[in-house]
C-alpha cells in the first residue's frame, strides 16, 4: 500500500480535497491519503520511500536536516525531493508568469525561487545526513531533484 503525507503543520484544506478527489477518479485502492502532522506520525510499518514536492525551500537548512533524520526513521529506502531550482532565469520566468495575479501570491511566487536552491547547495545541506547516497540534479521547468539513498 501507499500512503501519501502532507507535510506541513498547517495542512491546506484545498490540496487535501483535491489529492481525494483525484485517488477517487483513479479507483486505486491501495493508495491512502492521511492528513498527519508527520512529527506526531507513528506509521505500523515503515514505507519504502517518501517524497517532498515543492516544500523544502520553505525550510532553512537545520529544518530540512532535522526533518529528513525524522523521516528517515520511517522509510527504509530513499527519498526523492522536488523543488525550485534558484537561477535568474526562473526569476525572470515568474515575474511575467504572475503579473496578472494579486500582489500576495505574486510576491509569495517570486519569494519562493528566491529561497530555492542551486544543485551544489542543496547537494551540501543534503551529504551532511549520515550513510545516505545522495544525488543532485536539474530537472525540467526550473526544478531540482534530489534522491537520497540510504544504505
Amino acid at each position: 500500500d501507499t500512503k501519501i503525507l502532507n507535510y506541513r503543520n498547517g495542512f491546506h484544506p484545498v490540496a487535501l480535497r483535491l489529492a481525494t478527489e483525484r485517488l477517487m477518479l483513479t479507483r486505486e485502492r491501495r493508495i491512502e491519503i492521511i492528513k498527519q502532522d508527520i512529527f506526531r506520525f507513528r506509521p505500523q510499518r515503515a514505507f519504502d520511500c517518501a517524497t517532498g514536492n515543492m516544500f523544502f525551500h520553505h525550510l532553512d537548512d537545520s529544518q530540512i536536516l532535522y526533518l529528513l533524520r525524522h523521516i528517515r526513521k520511517m522509510v527504509q529506502q530513499s527519498v526523492l525531493i522536488n523543488d525550485i531550482h534558484r537561477n535568474w532565469w526562473m526569476y525572470a520566468g515568474c515575474q511575467l508568469a504572475t503579473l496578472a495575479i494579486n500582489r500576495p501570491a505574486r510576491h509569495d511566487a517570486l519569494a519562493s525561487v528566491v529561497k530555492g536552491f542551486r544543485p551544489r547547495e542543496l547537494r551540501m545541506i543534503l551529504e551532511q545526513l549520515e550513510d545516505v547516497r545522495v544525488e543532485v540534479s536539474r530537472a525540467y521547468l526550473g526544478r531540482i531533484k534530489a534522491v537520497i539513498r540510504f544504505d
